[in-house]
């Protein structure tokens, strides 16, 4: 029998530790300036103009566009832009609900500190079809087309994950002492 694969999720992984202490830099000033009141989970405003994150912009416009080209997507009468840029810090016991960004062309997570026993990315089948006539799984620790979420738990600082805003996605539970702290973004079209 022969078997096609259509309509794949893709999610790309870039190691840049290059970037992380500038934009750390940012973000802790970010985190500084954001009310908190004890939560477990900070988000800070929109960290886009912050003159320290602009080689991490120039760099995600830059990966944007070569992943919808390579997704097939004609760019060129359109310019890319990341339109939220923001900083999270979460404490033992913080997570992340799935969700996804509406009006979005791609998202991504740049990992600025991630100790032992931290929360990782958790991305969900986006195949709405599957979830309404799912089978029960085969005992298996491969990846298969029946597998249901794909976890990174082995993220590690200057670690970014871009992948299309549809895709549903989430942080598990943070197990660690020490606070996972990460950048979150999206990009659209202008």
């Amino acid at each position: 029998m022969q078997g096609f694969a259509y309509f794949p999720t893709i999610i790309y992984r870039i190691e840049l530790p290059q970037l992380v202490e500038e934009s750390q830099a940012s973000a802790e000033d970010f985190y500084f300036d954001s009310v908190n009141n004890g939560a477990i989970v900070v988000q800070t405003s929109n960290m886009t103009e912050d003159p320290r994150v602009k080689d991490l912009i120039r760099l995600i416009q830059k990966t944007a566009k070569g992943v919808l080209d390579a997704q097939g997507y004609d760019t060129s009468a359109v310019r890319l832009e990341v339109s939220d840029l923001w900083a999270q810090k979460m404490e033992y016991s913080g997570s992340n609900v799935l969700h996804v960004h509406a009006n979005k062309l791609l998202s991504g997570f740049y990992f600025l500190e991630v100790p032992e026993k931290s929360g990782y990315p958790l991305f969900c089948d986006p195949r709405a079809g599957k979830l309404m006539s799912d089978l029960p799984l085969k005992q298996s620790s491969d990846i298969t087309p029946a597998t249901p979420f794909i976890h990174f738990d082995n993220v590690m600082r200057g670690t970014m994950l871009i992948f299309n805003s549809w895709l549903g996605h989430s942080m598990t539970f943070h197990g660690s002492p020490d606070p996972l702290k990460f950048i979150h973004f999206n990009v659209k079209q202008i």
